[in-house]
């Protein structure tokens, strides 16, 4: 009778201890199958994050205006820039892409809209070079580019410097020169001059001359490209004429300025 008493004792015991670790198994699978999830997760949202949809792209936390302002140049690049940082001698930090094609996956919603906005008028006025989608995205020649086609003149090319500089030389595109950096006087820039590096170099340049911004004065709009690991390479951003007082900047590039007065 004892011996009956043990071996159902037992049979409890090792009933109640098949149950606990069945228990425990779902447990765990549960618990490792929500962590295996999470990562794909915060995957998804992080590529959705680093897509091209431009309904997608950072805002950059309010630092730039909600929508684009095409009422004229200065307006346009203002909202489409990062603002002034402090004085204004070194762009936004926040602006830093870091090089490479990193320009279109961080370029915000405002500039997608701006350039598909420019790219519809720039085909509309059979432009040449109109603002390309995918090359050249947020350099500095396409920023100017998306500016000027969206404000003044839709057919001015939508990217490469040189292409720009050689429009600007012919007359009959509506383009004046106004001045270079060898000669510079601030007294006769207007808002809305083009400064365009002035040699066939390597590494051409280009921004846009805004004047009075926030206070502070003789400030541009430009954006930069640089190949990978760059550390100059930025987004649209607002900041002082670097060349302020001197023939060239730190590359060493003269600079021509050029203003839009409509062609006759």
């Amino acid at each position: 009778m004892a011996d009956r008493s043990k071996d159902r004792a037992k049979n409890i015991l090792i009933l109640f201890l098949i149950i606990v670790l069945s228990f425990g198994t779902i447990a765990t699978f549960r618990i490792l199958d929500g962590y295996g999830s999470q990562p794909d997760a915060e995957k998804t949202h992080y590529n959705q994050e680093e897509s091209n949809d431009a309904d997608k792209q950072p805002t950059y936390q309010g630092l730039l205006a909600p929508e684009p302002d095409f009422s004229s140049p200065k307006s346009l690049a203002i909202s489409l820039s990062f603002p002034l940082f402090g004085l204004g001698d070194k762009p936004y930090p926040a602006s830093y892409t870091g090089g490479g094609n990193a320009d279109q996956v961080l370029a915000s919603k405002q500039y997608y809209e701006a350039k598909a906005r420019a790219h519809s008028i720039a085909l509309a006025a059979n432009n040449l070079v109109p603002p390309n989608s995918t090359r050249n995205f947020a350099d500095c020649g396409a920023f100017v580019a998306t500016v000027i086609v969206n404000t003044v003149d839709p057919s001015y090319p939508g990217l490469l410097v040189y292409k720009q500089r050689a429009y600007v030389q012919n007359p009959s595109n509506g383009w004046v020169k106004v001045g270079s950096s060898t000669t510079p006087n601030k007294n006769t820039l207007k808002v809305g001059d083009v400064f365009i590096s002035s040699a066939e170099q390597r590494s051409g340049h280009t921004w846009i001359w805004l004047g009075r911004v926030d206070g502070i004065d003789n400030v541009i709009a430009d954006a930069s490209f640089g190949t990978d690991e760059s550390s100059t390479a930025h987004l649209p951003v607002l900041r002082r004429n670097p060349i302020d007082g001197a023939r060239e900047d730190a590359r060493g590039r003269e600079y021509d300025i050029w203003r839009y007065v409509g062609k006759k």
